[in-house]
């Protein structure tokens, strides 16, 4: 199946598509529909008012993600081939950013952080747009409005402001200016969007939704599938780690400098749950796709075709597997 996504054509991102239907499958049959839940309450003026206006709307629960799913996908493929972050072009940032989201079953249906996510790739697309520019205002105003988007989305995002910082620092001149023009996207966005929230009457319940987000993180409870999962997470990321050395060998300055603000992205958005309050589970969808991004880049290293075909495979009969358990449990 691997050899489908090795592909360098950019229209063959499709395929993403189709792969992320594949592996949202399993809640499309059975009982799967009948567990859509859509409470939230971690906050965040846009992912709260999105996540009530998901409720009631169960089939779209279980179909936006897979569309945003396929949006991040396309967007780690396009940041891994503008910008040199591995010395072969495929498919496979995007196949396993999927892989990594389908390994925990509780994240099958729709969470703010997946449009958070969306944003967050798009400002690392706009930062490293920046390199060797030698006027990069407009990439660092767009990055850090982007970024400003995702904090409204799950307002624990800001800790992964540092992590732009970092980038600009890595990428061109560490300048005060380039820091504040960073900063003045963010705060141009948060300003635009409460502007229209006083005029629509929302700015007190748009404040108290946006502070709901940060504070100690309420631990959710785990069902043994996703413990399963989470486990599984958890060396996937001590593989990406053991593995920076390998991903930026015989790279460009550019795209081991790219490679490098993704392992603070990690790092930060890591950090980021102490202060998530009740943003759950769903948190995890700022870092898993970035574990994603890294082990498809770690595949395209990969000599033996045979030995990548059976890690692939067994990652996919994990998130499967995973998906039909829960659908089961829930008949």
């Amino acid at each position: 199946m691997l050899a489908l996504f090795r592909t360098n054509q950019a229209s063959a991102s499709l395929l993403l598509l189709f792969y992320a239907l594949l592996l949202q499958l399993p809640v499309w049959v059975g009982a799967g529909l009948a567990y859509a839940s859509t409470d939230y309450t971690g906050g965040g003026i846009i992912g709260t008012f999105l996540a009530k206006w998901m409720n009631g709307r169960t089939v779209l629960n279980y179909l936006l993600p897979v569309l945003l799913l396929f949006l991040q996908g396309v967007l780690a493929t396009s940041l891994v081939r503008r910008h040199r972050l591995s010395r072969k072009v495929t498919l496979f940032p995007g196949l396993f950013l999927m892989l990594a989201w389908a390994l925990v079953p509780a994240l099958r249906t729709f969470h703010p952080a997946q449009f958070a996510m969306v944003f967050v790739l798009l400002g690392l697309l706009s930062l490293a747009s920046s390199y060797k520019k030698p006027q990069p205002a407009v990439p660092y105003f767009n990055a850090g409005a982007w970024l400003g988007l995702a904090v409204l989305c799950v307002p624990a995002a800001v800790v992964l402001l540092p992590a732009f910082v970092i980038g600009i620092g890595s990428l061109n001149r560490p300048e005060m200016r380039h820091i504040l023009q960073l900063l003045t996207g963010l705060l141009v966005i948060v300003f635009l969007v409460f502007s229209l929230a006083y005029f629509w009457g929302g700015l007190a319940e748009g404040w108290r939704w946006q502070l709901a987000g940060w504070g100690l993180p309420a631990l959710p409870a785990v069902m043994v599938v996703d413990t399963f999962g989470l486990l599984l997470a958890g060396l996937l990321l001590m593989g990406v780690i053991g593995a920076s050395g390998l991903l930026v060998r015989l790279l460009g300055i550019e795209g081991s400098k790219n490679v490098s603000i993704l392992y603070f992205v990690l790092f930060f958005g890591g950090v980021g749950f102490a202060v998530s309050a009740e943003t759950g589970l769903g948190y995890l969808l700022l870092v898993l796709p970035v574990i994603g991004i890294l082990l498809g880049l770690w595949f395209n290293e990969i000599k033996n075709r045979g030995q990548a075909e059976l890690f692939h495979l067994l990652l996919f009969a994990a998130g499967i597997g995973g998906a039909i358990y829960t659908t089961l449990s829930a008949a």
